[in-house]
């Protein structure tokens, strides 16, 4: 079993090899639901805000270039308003497959910004947020609708959806902003065990989402909805690891976790993509997305954490 530094350091050196020029990453996407192996590449926003993130947050040494990178390629992405789409600015899905800005990309953009330097995000930023958050309100205070669009569009595009709105709590959170019926709302999600999103077919990613900021009573009901899943990806394992970190929880689980992700470390530094996303539908059949890239920078920044939280446990393991 390779150390824990050492695939911390095989990783970065993987994301050093996989982000492209602009500072972002690929986008993969297959009809096959966790079979990536012959998957169509895309380029779309994800992948930079999982990488920013995840590297941000848990401060992973010696990955400062690939963070300053992907923080040029979110701010080359952003709109004038500091909206983002799903898509990369002008690549061809972003003509032959538009879509309107959305709350999920705009607040994982800020909220990787906001962990790589709280500063950057100003008070004319938040501003151009709150104007934004005020045009796509269910209800004052939230939730919110998950496309940035007038109120009269169409009900495709008037969703409400827990994992976005529990994405946009983590930016609010992180700029100690409280908005008690939205959390009202992701509680009353997590004890209906209701993590469902047609936009993150996996709900461990919602748990996920939640657990990054969620202190409040139903803590312990959403881990018991996350002891109840068993990883069998990489990427599933680093989300778990996460979770069990969030909550301080240094339990038999992590180690475990960290064997699957040991096992299924690949040669050239990387963790396979895993099913992280939908991706658009084609020909009528459904798509989902990940990236190699993400898996790994989760994967790094949770072998980070448990080393620098739990160092008894990352010796034994």
């Amino acid at each position: 079993m390779a150390s824990s530094s050492t695939l911390i350091r095989r990783g970065l050196r993987y994301l050093r090899t996989a982000q492209l020029p602009d500072g972002g990453f690929s986008d993969y996407a297959t009809d096959q639901r966790a079979d990536f192996a012959h998957a169509l590449r895309y380029r779309s926003v994800f992948p930079a805000t999982y990488v920013l993130e995840s590297l941000a947050s848990a401060r992973v040494p010696e990955s400062e270039d690939v963070q300053r990178r992907t923080v040029r390629y979110l701010m080359d992405n952003r709109s004038a308003r500091w909206t983002w789409n799903y898509w990369t600015r002008g690549t061809p899905e972003s003509h032959g497959m538009p879509y309107p800005d959305d709350l999920d990309d705009t607040a994982g953009a800020l909220l990787a910004l906001s962990a790589y330097n709280p500063a950057s995000i100003t008070g004319e930023v938040m501003a151009h947020l709150v104007e934004t958050l005020t045009a796509i309100e269910q209800r004052e205070g939230g939730p919110y609708r998950t496309w940035i669009v007038p109120p009269d569009s169409p009900a495709a595009w008037r969703d409400v959806d827990v994992a976005v709105n529990a994405q946009l709590h983590g930016l609010l959170t992180r700029h100690e902003i409280e908005l008690p019926q939205l959390t009202q709302y992701i509680e009353s999600a997590i004890a209906a065990h209701r993590y469902d999103s047609p936009y993150y077919p996996d709900p461990l990613v919602t748990m996920y989402y939640i657990s990054r900021w969620y202190h409040g009573p139903q803590v312990s009901t959403l881990l018991q909805h996350v002891q109840g899943i068993q990883p069998q990806t990489a990427l599933q394992a680093a989300l778990i690891m996460h979770i069990l970190l969030n909550y301080e929880r240094n339990t038999a689980r992590l180690g475990r976790c960290v064997n699957i992700i040991d096992k299924s470390h690949t040669a050239d530094g990387s963790w396979p993509a895993g099913v992280t996303y939908s991706d658009p539908a084609m020909a009528g059949r459904p798509y989902v997305g990940g990236s190699p890239a993400i898996t790994t920078a989760l994967c790094v920044s949770a072998l980070h954490r448990i080393a620098q939280s739990h160092p008894r446990t990352h010796r034994d393991i």
